[in-house]
């Protein structure tokens, strides 16, 4: 059954705020304690109750859970409310970088004043080091670099784009994502672009700390499909990510 509580606008509820699910428990003293049952956010439907005085609204709000173990009816909600920001440690294939990510799923609601509104839903910015089968002497795998010499410097890649996570199963998590980006060297101001669309698969260890696997693929428009084809750069990308959530 769906997780809902008399909680509405009138408590100034957003798309994907972020609650912890209480129990209250006996210890072993004999004393009433709380213990944290699991984490939810609002989900797609919050309640209108600003013109219910008595507190006996029939109108309930949705939540999805994210994190923790199984809710039961009784629990308590207790607002817990994050920053909505994210930075990702991503290790793949094709790249080593640093993702910043944006919950904009409140943003979105406003923007439509309410109508509308799309939970897991994500702006992100990646930069990003790419490897290549064929970027070092002897066409080896390794970090991309242009130049020769003493005259090296670094190539490096970097992306933009919206990302949108689903939550299942408690602590399970899927999302796609679509982005554009672009190589650009040092010292060089012309920039070689591409667009991108991945998926995720991963799960939340804790209510601010997730791990997933990842796989992208790249379409090279014509000056990043030079820069790929010299040094080996697939557009196909798979590996690993940590996020962690502020």
């Amino acid at each position: 059954s769906p997780i809902q509580a008399k909680l509405g606008r009138k408590e100034n509820l957003a798309t994907d705020r972020r609650f912890s699910v209480y129990e209250q428990v006996m210890n072993d003293e004999g004393a009433i304690v709380s213990k944290r049952r699991g984490t939810v956010r609002v989900g797609t439907y919050i309640a209108d109750n600003r013109g219910v005085a008595t507190g006996e609204s029939t109108d309930y709000t949705k939540f999805y859970q994210y994190a923790g173990g199984k809710l039961s009816e009784g629990m308590t909600l207790v607002e817990n409310p994050d920053l909505g920001l994210g930075a990702n440690i991503v290790a793949s294939y094709m790249l080593a970088g640093l993702e910043l990510d944006y919950r904009a799923s409140d943003l979105i609601g406003k923007l439509f004043k309410g109508k509308g509104s799309m939970p897991g839903l994500f702006v992100y910015g990646r930069f990003a080091l790419p490897f290549g089968t064929k970027a070092t002497v002897g066409d080896k795998f390794g970090l991309v670099k242009f130049g020769e010499g003493t005259n090296l410097t670094l190539i490096y890649r970097y992306d933009v784009g919206v990302r949108k996570e689903f939550n299942f199963a408690r602590l399970l998590t899927a999302s796609v994502n679509a982005g554009y980006g672009a190589f650009a060297i040092s010292g060089y101001e012309s920039k070689c672009n591409y667009v991108s669309g991945g998926a995720r698969f991963g799960a939340y260890v804790s209510p601010s700390v997730s791990i997933y696997a990842m796989a992208e693929y790249s379409y090279f428009f014509t000056g990043s499909k030079v820069i790929s084809e010299a040094y080996g750069i697939s557009p196909i990308n798979f590996g690993l990510g940590l996020r962690f959530g502020f």
